[in-house]
């Protein structure tokens, strides 16, 4: 069987497969002790940003893009082309001046707090976005790049938020609009410590109406935006020009927005996410890594450097693989590691996620993290969100003018993403732990040595969320 009809067979399967719940305990073989040593110092920090653009494209009942009241240039006129991140632009036309009384206003400010995301909907969601999104990660020809589920749940609840007859329970969503608000308020917010910013997350949502007339209807704009939820329109020759402004001033993130080559009238939501976590997390030395048939010496993050010196931590052995989290400062990172003679595509990611959740144990461990930055461009997850479709959606209801058709779903949905976890950081405080012992603890147990010394998956989680994923098979020295 091709891979792409593995691909389709495994999206197939995910929506139509019982989810099963990744907090249900089962029962579990092998207990640790638990104890507490001292944790070396160093500072780490880990950034991450994902936007995710979908593209709808419009039709009026009796044929808009054609009929008399189209007034769009030919498509080689009509293609954004502008430099999006230069502060020049064009001399407006008459449809842009119009526009410009179109968009929203800016985002909500920022909480002094990081708020948690409750476990019920992680529960109802994360297993479910993960699934639909093993596929990528299966292709042995792909080598390292990062995906965001959290920024790509947000995309699909911010589109169902805005529509009618979206199969929304295929992603664990019960209520999109509010869910979409929640997840909104959860993922902007930042912690101080000793007056320095450590942790910040910022994310936002945009509807862009792009072509040649405004079609949101004003009334129904206006029950859907919020302080992270904003509508515009743009004309198509500086649509991403005006996207990219936007999240620059009021969401903060200045990742380019996707190039999606548009030459009709469409409606694009853009879903952002950024987040930056710095924590001290061990010394820094260059450790092995296989890269191809090689071994080659990286820049590493040594947590312990001997049964001696250890860390506590969760961790899961598999028949393929072990699962070990790591905590940063207000996230953790959850690594997945194929054992030997197992290769890392063989490895699904929601399977190690949902199995480590449900089994994971704690153990004293010590050895080290490689260092790594990953970035896609372009990464095309149409076809997860139309498998989903089932012909009766009507997309975009809830904003466009009611003789406007949003029953095609003729859809594409695109994400950039970036991720670093670096020894680097603008922020570096001591966070060691004494050394106390737990009641009962065996002072003989034996530690566990925990090395990634091969290609791997990094799961970014904030509560138990996956804020990014990360396949990493090449290292540089």
């Amino acid at each position: 069987m091709s891979f792409e009809s593995k691909m389709k067979k495994h999206i197939q399967q995910v929506f139509d497969a019982n989810v099963p719940n990744p907090y249900e305990k089962v029962e579990v073989k092998k207990t640790f002790n638990l104890k507490k040593m001292l944790m070396p110092l160093g500072v780490a920090a880990l950034a991450c940003t994902a936007i995710v653009a979908i593209v709808f494209p419009l039709t009026k009942f009796g044929g808009f893009n054609k009929g008399e009241n189209s007034t769009s240039e030919p498509s080689d006129v009509n293609r954004d082309e502008s430099p999006i991140n230069e502060g020049s632009k064009a001399e407006p036309a008459d449809t842009e001046a119009k526009f410009a009384e179109k968009v929203s206003a800016a985002a909500a400010p920022k909480a002094a707090t990081l708020s948690s995301l409750d476990a019920n909907f992680v529960n109802r969601t994360a297993t479910k976005t993960l699934q639909s999104l093993d596929y990528l990660f299966m292709n042995p020809l792909k080598k390292d790049y990062v995906i965001s589920p959290a920024s790509y749940l947000l995309g699909v609840a911010g589109l169902a938020a805005v529509s009618d007859g979206i199969n929304s329970e295929a992603y664990g969503l019960n209520d999109p609009l509010n869910e979409t608000k929640m997840l909104l308020e959860n993922w902007n917010c930042f912690s101080r410590e000793n007056g320095e910013i450590v942790s910040k997350i910022d994310s936002g949502i945009l509807h862009q109406q792009v072509g040649s007339k405004f079609e949101f209807n004003d009334t129904k704009r206006a029950s859907v935006e919020d302080g992270y939820i904003a509508t515009s329109a743009a004309p198509l020759r500086n649509y991403r020009q005006q996207a990219q402004e936007y999240f620059a001033n009021n969401v903060k993130i200045n990742m380019p927005v996707p190039d999606l080559y548009l030459d009709s009238d469409s409606v694009v939501t853009y879903s952002t996410l950024k987040f930056s976590d710095d924590a001290d997390l061990g010394e820094t030395a260059k450790r092995r890594f296989t890269k191809g048939t090689d071994m080659i010496m990286v820049d590493s993050c040594v947590y312990g450097d001997s049964s001696e010196h250890t860390y506590d931590t969760e961790m899961y052995d598999a028949t393929k693989y072990v699962a070990f989290k790591r905590q940063v400062r207000n996230s953790d990172l959850l690594f997945i590691i194929p054992k030997t003679g197992v290769a890392l595509e063989e490895v699904l990611v929601s399977e190690a996620y949902t199995e480590f959740m449900a089994n994971k144990t704690n153990c004293m461990a010590y050895g080290y993290i490689p260092y790594f930055s990953v970035s896609n461009i372009g990464m095309d997850v149409s076809d997860i969100v139309k498998n989903s479709f089932t012909g009766t959606e009507k997309l975009y209801s809830k904003l466009l003018e009611d003789n406007v058709d949003g029953s095609s779903i003729d859809l594409k949905m695109i994400q950039n993403s970036e991720y670093g976890f670096e020894k680097d950081s603008s922020v570096g405080q001591s966070a060691s732990e004494g050394g106390a012992r737990n009641p009962g603890v065996d002072a003989g147990e034996q530690a566990v040595c925990l090395n990634v010394d091969r290609p791997f998956y990094a799961i970014c989680l904030k509560d138990d969320f996956p804020m990014f994923v990360n396949k990493v098979t090449n290292l540089k020295q």
